[in-house]
């Protein structure tokens, strides 16, 4: 069995995306007791959002608790741009795994994320010259590496290097990544005794260290049914200017303004909302749920958001049966999947790079998850 541990769902179901091309069975749970038998177990801790002392303690309890099952390799799955509790939570996989040494290599140079010199780059830019600068959670202020990882104290050193350099003994090291080869000459680090994390790019690079065989079905058809709900939970740019394109077609069910400060109302509210988005369903067969911050007198708070968007999506499935959930955001993800609840998603297949698409086969429904950074693609965002 192959272990990964991710901080949010979209992350969690990339990594399974990725396992699906090497003929890998995957499943991705909220908890480890919730795996039943599959190549790959990838569990969601959804720490990101978390306050940094809850994340370290689920990520200890995790990596105890796998460690037990001696998987033959352990991943921890980050953000390719360092969002969340990233050095608190490998400290505590070092810790927990009973090691001295850590990897992380965080960049994706095909999706434009490269590291040099120890700052980030985002196709080009420097990353707090990007949209980044600007995430609700972890604004980028700085291209500095070890000012994204927030590095003011830690249990083990940390260093920032290149591949040339010799691997640190003692503490974690942040690699430089400019380019996909260069993770070939990192994997000559990646022993039993060295904890590793990173993105979606390193983990494809361990897994083709391993495996030749890949999938022949990594291109087929995607077929999604109808009725569909799009559930978009992210400020990523792009996506907020394609719902506004969107909203042409008379298929945008905006979250009502004020759901964000009255709280006496919520209620009614929430099933107006219900409503609205039923009749668009009926009427459409598809449907996206979204904020539109601009009508806003105060912005809701991301965890509000998520909240509403969950609870309005569970009041609508139990008046319509909806065959389709396509939901753009780890953490909206993970609410709407924790009040469904949805704890198991059997991997079905990898659409494009962080696209992909599953079962949740108890409750009969197929979810197609995506990182809120990334692009959708033509075959699935059809308005």
């Amino acid at each position: 069995m192959i272990a990964v541990i991710a901080d949010d769902l979209t992350g969690a179901a990339e990594i399974g995306g990725i396992a699906l091309r090497y003929n890998l069975t995957v499943e991705v749970v909220s908890d480890l007791q919730f795996a039943k038998k599959a190549d790959v177990v990838v569990v969601n801790a959804n720490t990101r959002s978390l306050a940094e002392e809850q994340a370290r303690a689920i990520i200890k309890t995790t990596f105890t608790a796998l460690r037990k099952l001696n998987p033959q390799l352990i991943f921890k799955k980050i953000d390719s741009v360092l969002r969340g509790h990233v050095l608190a939570e490998i400290e505590e996989q070092m810790l927990a795994l009973g090691m001295r040494k850590a990897l992380i290599l965080a960049a994706n140079p095909s999706l434009g994320r490269t590291i040099k010199n120890g700052e980030y780059w985002i196709e080009g830019k420097l990353i707090h010259e990007t949209g980044f600068a600007h995430d609700p959670e972890y604004p980028a202020k700085s291209a500095s590496v070890k000012d994204l990882l927030r590095v003011t104290s830690s249990v083990f050193p940390v260093h920032i290097q290149q591949h040339e350099n010799d691997f640190a003994a003692i503490g974690i090291t942040i690699g430089d990544i400019e380019i996909l080869e260069d993770f070939n000459h990192w994997l000559k680090h990646t022993h039993h005794d060295v904890a590793l994390a990173g993105s979606s790019a390193f983990f494809n690079a361990l897994l083709a260290q391993r495996f030749t065989n890949l999938s022949v079905n990594r291109k087929e058809r995607l077929m999604l049914k109808s009725p569909i709900i799009y559930v978009c939970g992210s400020k990523f740019d792009k996506s907020i200017n394609l719902v506004k394109q969107a909203q042409q077609q008379e298929v945008v069910s905006y979250m009502p303004a004020a759901l964000a400060h009255d709280v006496k109302n919520q209620d009614s509210l929430l099933m107006q909302w219900q409503q609205e988005i039923i009749q668009i369903l009926q009427s459409k067969a598809k449907v996206i749920i979204a904020v539109n911050t601009l009508e806003q007198e105060q912005e809701a708070k991301p965890e509000i958001i998520k909240s509403y968007m969950a609870e309005v999506l569970n009041l609508v499935l139990q008046e319509v049966k909806v065959k389709e959930l396509v939901i753009e955001g780890g953490a909206t993800a993970s609410a709407i999947l924790d009040k469904l609840k949805i704890n198991r998603l059997l991997m079905v297949q990898e659409i494009a790079q962080g696209l992909t698409r599953s079962m949740a086969k108890d409750q009969k429904i197929n979810i197609t998850l995506k990182p809120g950074s990334y692009t959708w693609t033509k075959n699935i965002w059809k308005f």
